[in-house]
């Protein structure tokens, strides 16, 4: 397949080389062509700090570049990359658009270069204001990204409106333009937590998802090689009129009113943490996740841990007629977790945690399975950048360091599980910026690996649902997949999917059902673990002190 891109200049955001390396990395596709802005528009002099200091949008001006800084500082930016030997040989031409009231429009010679070159898709990261005859030049049309959810933000500032706003969620859309003026319908649309202060670090975070949007649309054409016809009547999604003003630079007005919007929540935040502190338990409840569609869970057993620690990430294991619970055990003095293990009987309750594991970095989410008669765990030790398997020796308290699964990659919540005959490991790159939605899916052919990454990864990249939320639960036959939903807040509630498709290939899921919190529960503030047996259900929750 024949990409091309058309860019401002060769010096470009770290992101862009992503997608570049993307389609030179891959042996089914061609990047063929790059069209460069040859014109003055896109290096145009930025306005002197006298005009700047004049204007209506001094302060956010200002603001901005102080922001972008900080971002830059605290390595949430990347700093600029030149592409010129990445694109040896590759063709590279510059071209001057023609700009008018209605836009910037390649000329016809141009425009005849680029149907020349066979392009399958063209995909659009420079060249703003793009108008005329070049949107059917690809097969598949011309590509581009807006930095917002067309739905609801259309205009200037990407990034900033939502912070503004206090929006929870800030959407990315990639999208096939259309020859109306900044037309496009999209091919797929997504969101990122919005970052409660930065608009800068929040564009970095949708302009991270979006290269993402791109290689899953870019797979999905290899599988199916729809027709051009095809393609435009079952690959893009339903779109609604904008009917609100489109937005601009924010005035000074509205700067001031952001700034004093920033403080309050940064003050806010630490206020929260001091004034109300939060605390995790686990709870039994004695029914089995097929009765969860759609409800709250009720009549929960919950356990009541000492002021001083939380416990929270319960993965159930039922051996010999006991019921034992894995379960990370956070204590506040110490600001990091270990792993433990408790008892629970429905007539005696809950025994106290016991240690079973304790690293120098902070411990979480014990997944505890079987196989061959051999209990493993997986816990999530984020911070040590590895995967690690470990391997029981004297269930259910002694445990040994077995295996290194995944080395050099941050690893969050992961779950292994066995299907058609090899060992899938769901996973989160908890050092991505969008470390709330980016399930990777991985497989290996025994235990211990090595782990090949499925061609769809990420298969899960919203925020409703994305990061697993326990083990993979076994319902009448159907493997159920738990995820966290993260839109509102973290521990917002359980989305549960049915994994309809699982091949080397292939993977594709289904939301059937969501499991809230009740808020006029003990620990009914947030729920994000769920660990499933045939007659009962564990998860955690969270109150506040």
């Amino acid at each position: 397949m024949r990409i091309g891109l058309l860019l401002d200049q060769l010096t470009v955001d770290a992101w862009v080389t992503d997608i570049v390396d993307y389609v030179q990395g891959h042996d089914q596709l061609e990047l063929c062509l790059v069209v460069q802005d040859g014109s003055t528009r896109s290096q145009a002099r930025p306005r002197g700090l006298w005009e700047r200091l004049q204007s209506n949008h001094a302060l956010y001006y200002r603001l901005m570049s102080i922001d972008g800084k900080r971002a830059a500082s605290i390595g949430c930016v990347d700093k600029l990359v030149d592409l010129t030997k990445s694109l040896a040989g590759v063709s590279v031409i510059s071209v001057v658009p023609e700009s008018d009231e209605t836009g910037a429009r390649l000329g016809s010679n141009d425009v005849d270069q680029l149907r020349a070159a066979n392009l399958d898709v063209l995909l659009q990261l420079g060249f703003s204001d793009l108008c005329g005859d070049v949107f059917d030049v690809a097969q598949y049309g011309v590509w581009n990204y807006y930095h917002g959810d067309t739905d609801d933000y259309r205009g200037e500032c990407p990034g900033f409106w939502e912070v503004y706003d206090h929006n929870p969620v800030s959407g990315v859309t990639l999208q096939l333009l259309e020859s109306s003026q900044g037309g496009g319908r999209p091919l797929s649309k997504t969101y990122v937590r919005t970052h409660p202060t930065s608009p800068r670090i929040n564009l970095a975070r949708q302009q991270e998802t979006g290269t993402i949007l791109f290689r899953r649309a870019i797979e999905k054409l290899l599988r199916n090689r729809p027709s051009p016809e095809v393609f435009r009547s079952e690959h893009l999604l339903a779109s609604k009129p904008y009917e609100k003003p489109l937005s601009g630079k924010p005035t000074n007005r509205q700067m001031l009113m952001f700034g004093s919007r920033v403080m309050f929540r940064s003050i806010a935040g630490k206020l929260m943490g001091v004034s109300r502190p939060v605390q995790w338990s686990v709870g039994v409840w004695p029914h089995d996740t097929s009765s969860l569609h759609g409800r709250t869970i009720e009549a929960i057993d919950w356990y009541e841990p000492r002021p001083d620690h939380f416990i929270a990430d319960p993965c159930a294991i039922e051996r010999d007629g006991k019921l034992y619970l894995f379960v990370e055990e956070y204590v506040y003095k110490k600001q990091k977790a270990h792993l433990s293990v408790m008892e629970y009987d429905s007539q005696t309750g809950f025994s106290e945690p016991r240690k079973i594991l304790e690293l120098d970095c902070h411990l979480s989410f014990p997944y505890v399975f079987e196989d061959n008669g051999t209990y493993y765990m997986i816990p999530e030790q984020l911070q040590s950048g590895q995967v690690v398997l470990y391997r029981c020796e004297d269930f259910p308290d002694l445990w040994v360091r077995d295996c290194v699964l995944l080395d050099d990659f941050h690893g969050a919540d992961t779950v292994v599980f066995r299907h058609d005959g090899l060992y899938w490991m769901f996973t989160t790159n908890g050092r991505a910026g969008n470390w709330d939605s980016n399930l990777h899916l991985l497989m290996a052919e025994e235990l211990r690996g090595p782990y090949v990454t499925h061609p769809q990864t990420p298969v899960n990249i919203t925020l409703y649902g994305s990061r697993m939320a326990g083990p993979i639960l076994n319902m009448n036959g159907r493997h159920i997949r738990p995820g966290q939903n993260c839109v509102n807040k973290y521990g917002g509630s359980l989305v549960l999917h049915e994994i309809t498709t699982l091949t080397p290939d292939r993977y594709e899921e289904r939301v059937i059902g969501e499991v809230r919190p009740n808020p006029t529960d003990n620990f009914g503030e947030a729920l994000h673990t769920i660990s499933m047996l045939p007659t009962q259900t564990v998860v955690d929750g969270l109150r506040y002190l």
